[in-house]
């Protein structure tokens, strides 16, 4: 199989192709990197924006999964732009328990609130199988995630969604990087947003045994499209990613890096099984287009990315998730 010389994109990856030379498209044309760092200023003036008026006790909703960079997101909102920001986890059954006692650690210490919500196990577990078995998302959406990830974030988006109208928040910011979203600061597109809600839930409906619109959380898109702009943030696209600093900084809270996550991930166990099962169907790695791009902007080396997805055989906790879920290996 042909892999990029330069950031390893392998010939695999959707719409890549590598030339005689051993570059890819993407590095035959140079940097990927968008440069978001005018936008922070637009989010220093929402922030304004909301400052005035009513001070409720929260204005902002943080997505927090325990990990190191949405754990740095976290300290971010608080302590460098000065937001009350909620932190809302989903716990989807394979949350590592360091991961959970990092988030307690890093709330109590900054003095943040954690709402934590756990769907229903069993159906959980089911969306999981569905999603590892099947091919039944966009090319599109694979080409940045596993299928397992995907459905799990679905739900984490849309709750975070559902909460900001319920509390009247109009910023909900995530630990998203560079190579993993490609818009810093955004309004949310109560249309689109709506569109996908219901193809996404189709798609999954038409494998499960029980009404995926029950489960998912519902969002009241009347409301949402009356109200004022609700945006999505994530700051670390304001400047070039920084682990070294991500992690110096989240230590002094608490933070400590799990032991029994993969090396894609410092929160969550399903993780290294959804990078097992993309791997199988698709033949590349679904962190994939997120490490080439962090290699072509310099932010990690070839190197790095090459044990990052090296990482991808399936251990015995992952044998124990497979098996748990009804799977082969």
């Amino acid at each position: 199989m042909k892999v990029c010389k330069s950031c390893l994109l392998p010939q695999t990856f959707p719409k890549a192709q590598i030339d005689a030379a051993g570059l890819c498209n993407y590095c035959r044309r140079g940097t990927t990197l968008v440069d978001y760092s005018h936008e922070e200023p637009r989010f220093k003036a929402l922030i304004n924006e909301i400052q005035h008026g009513d001070q409720p006790r929260y204005n902002c909703l943080v997505s927090y999964s325990g990990g190191k960079d949405s754990s740095y997101v976290l300290i971010q909102m608080k302590k460098k732009y000065g937001l009350r920001p909620l932190a809302f986890t989903l716990d989807n059954g394979f949350v590592s328990e360091k991961a959970k006692e990092n988030m307690r650690h890093i709330c109590d210490n900054l003095g943040i609130d954690l709402l934590t919500v756990k769907p229903d196990p069993e159906k959980m577990d089911a969306v999981f199988k569905v999603a590892l078995q099947h091919k039944i998302f966009a090319k599109n959406v694979i080409s940045r995630v596993s299928a397992a990830c995907y459905a799990c974030i679905t739900f984490v988006n849309y709750k975070a969604i559902q909460l900001a109208i319920e509390k009247g928040l109009r910023i909900i910011a995530s630990g998203f990087t560079h190579g993993q979203i490609p818009k810093a600061v955004f309004s949310i597109n109560p249309d689109f947003l709506e569109e996908t809600f219901k193809d996404m839930k189709k798609q999954l409906s038409e494998k499960l045994n029980f009404d995926v619109d029950k489960f998912y959380p519902k969002i009241d898109f009347l409301k949402l499209k009356k109200a004022p702009a609700l945006y999505n943030v994530n700051p670390l696209l304001f400047g070039k990613y920084d682990e070294k600093k991500i992690i110096q900084t989240i230590k002094k809270y608490g933070w400590e890096r799990p032991k029994d996550t993969d090396s894609c991930s410092s929160n969550c166990l399903m993780n290294k099984v959804g990078n097992y099962y993309h791997y199988k169907m698709y033949g590349y790695h679904p962190y994939q287009y997120e490490i080439s791009s962090l290699i072509r902007i310099g932010s990690i080396t070839a190197e790095e990315g090459k044990k990052i997805l090296a990482d991808i055989l399936i251990d015995n906790k992952g044998r124990n998730i497979i098996k748990k879920l009804g799977l082969k290996e």
